[in-house]
């Protein structure tokens, strides 16, 4: 990621800080855990899968209620650690893998509603990046786009919405080409280490 695009993300990531705190510390007060709250985020998830292509409103609001509970898990986190760096590697994998899930989820239920392989060759490509990072401690580059493809399913089931199909299908070439992408620099960080070493 760019300087620009690190500088925004850390400026979203304050000013979402600081608006989830106050919600945080009452949580830790009554001594709900980060990992309650990503417990929350992956029924969420698993959830908003269930309905997917089947209930547009109930997809639509365990998608957001996943987001907004894998946005707070780490307030939740840092009010408990009272530091602002990686706080517990446990709950980092438990939240990443979560997400991850989720994005596997929905690009498996993609391939079964479009009744295309494709789909399932690219939650393939992302589920084996997926390891790659988690197996090296999150040293490996990663893509995590859990985010768009919500926004991309939510767009091709929204009622009325034309051209969902072709949509859904864009969205998921667009996961596996950048899965794709994310192994070629997988195997570059990796010969690079190799070389190091």
């Amino acid at each position: 990621m760019d300087v620009v695009g690190k500088e925004m993300m850390e400026k979203f990531k304050g000013y979402r800080d600081d608006r989830l705190r106050p919600l945080a510390e009452w949580l830790a007060k009554k001594k709900v855990t980060a990992t309650h709250v990503t417990s929350l985020s992956l029924v969420s998830a698993l959830t908003a899968v269930w309905f997917l292509f089947s209930d547009f409103y109930l997809f639509t609001l365990f998608a957001v209620l996943h987001l907004f509970f894998d946005a707070l898990d780490g307030v939740v986190a840092r009010v408990y650690s009272k530091n602002m760096e990686r706080e517990n590697l446990s709950g980092w994998y438990y939240d990443s893998i979560t997400d991850s899930l989720f994005t596997l989820l929905i690009l498996v239920k993609a391939g079964i509603f479009l009744g295309d392989y494709v789909a399932f060759l690219a939650a393939g490509l992302f589920f084996f990046s997926a390891v790659i990072c988690y197996t090296s401690k999150f040293e490996a580059p990663m893509a995590f786009y859990r985010t768009v493809a919500v926004i991309v399913v939510f767009l091709a089931t929204l009622p009325g919405f034309p051209q969902k199909v072709n949509l859904l299908t864009l969205g998921v070439l667009v996961g596996g080409a950048t899965s794709l992408y994310i192994l070629a620099k997988q195997l570059q960080w990796y010969l690079k280490k190799r070389i190091r070493s």
